[in-house]
Protein backbone atom coordinates (compact mmCIF):
# COMPACT_ATOMS: atom_id res chain seq x y z
CA UNK A 1 0.00 0.00 0.00
CA UNK A 2 3.06 2.34 0.25
CA UNK A 3 3.90 2.01 -2.95
CA UNK A 4 -0.07 3.17 -4.26
CA UNK A 5 0.01 6.08 -1.96
CA UNK A 6 3.75 7.49 -3.13
CA UNK A 7 2.16 7.04 -6.21
CA UNK A 8 -0.82 8.90 -5.41
CA UNK A 9 1.57 11.93 -3.44
CA UNK A 10 4.00 11.86 -6.65
CA UNK A 11 0.86 12.60 -8.64
CA UNK A 12 -0.17 15.02 -6.57
CA UNK A 13 3.00 16.78 -6.60
CA UNK A 14 3.50 16.24 -10.53
CA UNK A 15 6.95 14.73 -9.86
CA UNK A 16 6.60 11.35 -11.49
CA UNK A 17 9.25 8.79 -11.05
CA UNK A 18 10.27 5.91 -13.63
CA UNK A 19 8.68 3.45 -10.79
CA UNK A 20 5.56 5.42 -10.62
CA UNK A 21 5.39 5.43 -14.14
CA UNK A 22 6.14 1.54 -14.77
CA UNK A 23 3.06 1.59 -11.87
CA UNK A 24 0.72 3.76 -14.10
CA UNK A 25 1.41 2.14 -17.71
CA UNK A 26 0.28 -1.65 -15.68
CA UNK A 27 -2.76 -0.41 -14.12
CA UNK A 28 -6.09 -2.31 -14.97
CA UNK A 29 -7.35 1.59 -15.83
CA UNK A 30 -6.33 4.40 -16.88
CA UNK A 31 -6.46 7.89 -14.90
CA UNK A 32 -7.55 11.29 -16.18
CA UNK A 33 -8.34 14.61 -15.18
CA UNK A 34 -10.39 14.64 -18.22
CA UNK A 35 -14.47 13.99 -17.63
CA UNK A 36 -15.27 10.14 -19.48
CA UNK A 37 -18.01 11.29 -21.03
CA UNK A 38 -20.96 8.12 -21.84
CA UNK A 39 -23.83 7.94 -24.34
CA UNK A 40 -26.17 10.44 -22.58
CA UNK A 41 -23.75 13.09 -21.60
CA UNK A 42 -21.88 13.17 -25.47
CA UNK A 43 -25.60 14.39 -26.24
CA UNK A 44 -24.88 17.66 -24.27
CA UNK A 45 -22.92 20.44 -26.24
CA UNK A 46 -19.38 20.49 -24.50
CA UNK A 47 -20.01 24.14 -23.84
CA UNK A 48 -23.25 23.67 -21.72
CA UNK A 49 -21.48 21.40 -19.81
CA UNK A 50 -18.94 23.37 -18.86
CA UNK A 51 -21.69 26.37 -18.05
CA UNK A 52 -23.38 23.86 -15.52
CA UNK A 53 -20.30 22.97 -13.91
CA UNK A 54 -19.48 26.53 -13.42
CA UNK A 55 -23.04 27.35 -12.55
CA UNK A 56 -22.85 24.74 -10.06
CA UNK A 57 -19.70 25.95 -8.01
CA UNK A 58 -21.10 29.49 -8.47
CA UNK A 59 -23.98 28.45 -5.85
CA UNK A 60 -27.25 30.82 -6.08
CA UNK A 61 -30.93 30.32 -6.94
CA UNK A 62 -29.97 31.24 -10.58
CA UNK A 63 -27.39 28.75 -10.77
CA UNK A 64 -29.55 26.35 -9.52
CA UNK A 65 -33.04 27.48 -12.13
CA UNK A 66 -30.44 27.22 -15.11
CA UNK A 67 -28.95 23.78 -13.83
CA UNK A 68 -32.63 22.35 -13.24
CA UNK A 69 -33.51 23.69 -17.05
CA UNK A 70 -30.34 21.50 -18.08
CA UNK A 71 -31.80 18.80 -16.69
CA UNK A 72 -35.50 19.02 -17.91
CA UNK A 73 -33.36 19.14 -21.57
CA UNK A 74 -31.35 16.11 -20.34
CA UNK A 75 -32.49 14.29 -18.32
CA UNK A 76 -30.45 10.85 -17.86
CA UNK A 77 -27.53 12.99 -17.84
CA UNK A 78 -25.53 11.89 -14.42
CA UNK A 79 -23.07 15.06 -14.69
CA UNK A 80 -26.17 17.70 -14.50
CA UNK A 81 -27.59 16.19 -11.63
CA UNK A 82 -24.45 15.61 -9.58
CA UNK A 83 -24.13 19.40 -10.74
CA UNK A 84 -27.63 20.73 -9.31
CA UNK A 85 -26.18 18.67 -6.05
CA UNK A 86 -23.41 20.45 -5.41
CA UNK A 87 -25.18 24.13 -6.94
CA UNK A 88 -27.70 23.64 -3.76
CA UNK A 89 -24.47 22.43 -1.33
CA UNK A 90 -22.33 26.04 -2.42
CA UNK A 91 -25.80 27.96 -1.53
CA UNK A 92 -25.86 26.32 1.69
CA UNK A 93 -29.44 24.17 1.33
CA UNK A 94 -28.44 21.10 2.40
CA UNK A 95 -31.51 18.98 2.52
CA UNK A 96 -32.19 20.03 -1.05
CA UNK A 97 -28.55 18.61 -2.01
CA UNK A 98 -29.37 15.94 0.05
CA UNK A 99 -32.69 14.91 -1.83
CA UNK A 100 -30.73 15.40 -4.99
CA UNK A 101 -28.04 12.96 -3.63
CA UNK A 102 -30.85 10.43 -2.82
CA UNK A 103 -32.59 10.93 -6.69
CA UNK A 104 -29.54 10.68 -8.18
CA UNK A 105 -28.59 7.11 -6.40
CA UNK A 106 -32.17 6.23 -7.34
CA UNK A 107 -32.09 7.36 -10.84
CA UNK A 108 -28.86 6.21 -11.33
CA UNK A 109 -27.89 3.36 -9.00
CA UNK A 110 -24.46 1.94 -10.81
CA UNK A 111 -23.01 5.86 -11.36
CA UNK A 112 -19.54 5.88 -9.54
CA UNK A 113 -19.70 9.47 -8.43
CA UNK A 114 -22.98 9.29 -6.72
CA UNK A 115 -22.04 6.20 -4.97
CA UNK A 116 -19.29 7.70 -3.37
CA UNK A 117 -20.91 11.13 -2.55
CA UNK A 118 -23.26 9.02 -0.85
CA UNK A 119 -20.59 6.77 1.55
CA UNK A 120 -18.57 9.82 1.94
CA UNK A 121 -21.61 11.65 3.73
CA UNK A 122 -22.37 8.16 5.88
CA UNK A 123 -18.45 8.66 6.72
CA UNK A 124 -18.94 12.06 7.47
CA UNK A 125 -21.88 11.01 9.77
CA UNK A 126 -20.26 8.05 11.26
CA UNK A 127 -22.27 5.88 9.96
CA UNK A 128 -19.87 2.86 8.91
CA UNK A 129 -21.44 0.18 8.97
CA UNK A 130 -23.36 2.04 5.75
CA UNK A 131 -20.60 2.13 3.79
CA UNK A 132 -20.47 -1.31 2.71
CA UNK A 133 -24.35 -1.34 1.61
CA UNK A 134 -23.63 1.65 -0.83
CA UNK A 135 -20.72 0.32 -2.17
CA UNK A 136 -21.62 -3.14 -1.91
CA UNK A 137 -18.65 -5.74 -2.17
CA UNK A 138 -16.78 -4.99 -4.77
CA UNK A 139 -14.61 -1.92 -3.91
CA UNK A 140 -12.09 -2.07 -5.99
CA UNK A 141 -11.87 0.70 -8.59
CA UNK A 142 -12.03 -1.35 -11.64
CA UNK A 143 -15.02 -3.64 -10.26
CA UNK A 144 -17.11 -0.83 -9.05
CA UNK A 145 -16.37 1.20 -13.10
CA UNK A 146 -15.13 -1.09 -14.99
Amino acid sequence: MDIFNNLLANLANEKITPIDKSIIENLPFDITSEPIKDAQTKKVPEHLMQESYDLAHKGGNNSIRRIKKLIEKYPNVTSVYNHLHVAYLYSGKMAKAKEVQLLINEKFPDYLFGKISFAEQALNNKEYDRIPEILGKRLKLEELYP
